[in-house]
């Protein structure tokens, strides 16, 4: 009752109360994934997975999506939205009716979009040994651009791995850059080569060695001891020097036959960098110059000055000039000439001079 005037058994109450309300449709979300790539120039994802969200307890939703979705664009970047078209619902259970839910106005995910990483390809040139590490390279491009996409790589320096001679040698690029060349194109969207190698020879080059000639006065050649010979050097480059090569310069001499000379035969040096070539010098052994006190005509004996003992050196001379020459075993030896100097010797007897005399 609400107030003392009302009995509540005056009153039958309704069989039955009825009212309207609506219940409106669950708005469902929705997660999903799809695949990160590589540039490529177009904005195509693919699309891994959608699942509802906000669905009632026990009951189940099954998506389907077209599999191919979009990038916002078709730069490089990460985290970068995908939309995902063609999503619907299917009821996972007998509980699910579909009716009760609304499908997300965008289904969305995010991926990445990495940089696509260039090759470069490159020529260098064969060189002679210079030296250094220097290299020239020429016809340098990039390699794996997109379709229609085109980048200009410049450099700052090439070299060889080392300045020795060699084939199939690595050579390398260094302040390697891009630019891109049109409009389609943003270096952003790529990645440069960690290294742009190539290879290419390095090959010797002449290096003359050149044997000084030089002289000394006779006095035995068997034994007497040479003068210090010496080497000139053609070829040399980047201020090498003989510290460069290898081994040890070492000279030996061998007799030029019916002559009072000498070849000088340098050797030793070796190494990869130089295609060394010896050229002999010449040592000139010098005559004493012999002078008497008399003019004689005829056969000379007498004992070497250089030698305590025998063998004896002999010559011929002309009294009429004062000139001649001593023989040693038959080989030209000393130039005489008359007036000066005695020497210890005996004239031989012949039919123009009987005299004998030691001078």
């Amino acid at each position: 009752a609400g107030n003392a005037n009302t009995s509540t058994g005056n009153y039958l109450l309704p069989t039955m109360v009825i009212a309207t309300a609506d219940i409106s449709q669950r708005q469902l979300t929705a997660s999903a994934t799809a695949e990160n790539k590589v540039y490529d120039g177009n904005t195509n994802a693919a699309v891994t997975g959608v699942t509802f969200g906000n669905v009632v307890t026990g009951e189940a939703l099954t998506a389907g999506y077209d599999t191919l979705g979009s990038f916002a664009d078709k730069n490089a970047g990460n985290g970068k939205v995908v939309t995902i078209s063609g999503v619907t619902m299917a009821a996972g259970n007998a509980n699910t009716s579909i009716g009760n839910y609304l499908l997300p106005t965008m289904v969305a995910a995010t991926a990445d979009i990495s940089q696509r990483q260039l090759t470069a390809i490159a020529t260098a040139q064969d060189k002679a040994y210079d030296g250094n590490t220097t290299a020239t390279v020429t016809n340098v491009a990039f390699g794996n651009l997109v379709a229609g996409e085109s980048l200009t790589i410049s450099y700052t320096g090439s070299a060889f791995s080392d300045k020795n001679v060699g084939g199939n040698k690595a050579v390398t690029l260094s302040g390697v850059t891009m630019t891109a060349n049109n409009a389609n194109t943003l270096t952003s969207n790529y990645l440069l080569p960690t290294t742009v190698n190539t290879s290419a020879a390095i090959t010797p080059i002449s290096l003359t060695i050149t044997a000084l000639s030089t002289s000394k006065t006779y006095e035995d050649v068997a034994s007497a001891a040479n003068p210090i010979f010496n080497v000139s050097y053609t070829g040399f480059v980047n201020g090498e020097t003989p510290a460069s090569l290898g081994g040890a310069l070492t000279f030996s001499i061998s007799a030029i036959a019916g002559q009072d000379k000498y070849l000088i035969i340098p050797s030793g040096y070796t190494s990869s960098n130089y295609n060394i070539t010896y050229i002999n010098g010449l040592l000139t052994v010098t005559r004493p110059l012999l002078e008497f006190s008399e003019r004689y005509q005829g056969a000379l004996t007498l004992k070497s000055q250089y030698r305590a003992s025998a063998p004896l050196i002999r010559g011929i001379f002309d009294g009429a000039s004062g000139r001649g020459y001593l023989t040693y075993d038959s080989n030209p030896l000393l130039m005489i000439r008359g007036a000066g100097i005695n020497l210890e010797g005996t004239l031989s007897t012949d039919s123009n001079n009987a005299d004998q005399d030691n001078r």
